[in-house]
């Protein structure tokens, strides 16, 4: 019954691992899911940030030629040789403060 709810809320202060930093949706990780029909960020990892620390995120390619360093004729396309899914792994490592804090 939620789905056919108007209005969607979500009661969390929640940020993304990927984020820039800067107010508003502004991520860093053009795509997560590269295809021949699909470009698109589809994976995100959400925190709040105001309950932990982001201590360090996964190494993720932001380009066609760093997924493809060979050249090789569609070598971008996921899943390769060198990118086993058709999805990019992402990652982030948060710390929790103290609970005397």
């Amino acid at each position: 019954d939620w789905l056919k709810e108007e209005h969607l809320e979500c009661p969390f202060q929640l940020t993304s691992a990927y984020s820039s930093g800067n107010e508003g949706y502004d991520e860093i990780l053009p795509f997560s899911n590269v295809t021949f029909y699909f470009v698109s960020t589809l994976d995100y990892i959400f925190y709040e940030s105001s309950k932990m620390q982001l201590e360090a995120r996964l190494y993720v390619p932001k380009s066609f030629a760093e997924l493809n360093d060979q050249q090789i004729d569609r070598g971008h396309l996921l899943p390769s040789d060198v990118w086993p899914s058709d999805h990019l792994a992402i990652g982030a490592r948060f710390s929790l403060p103290s609970p005397n804090q």
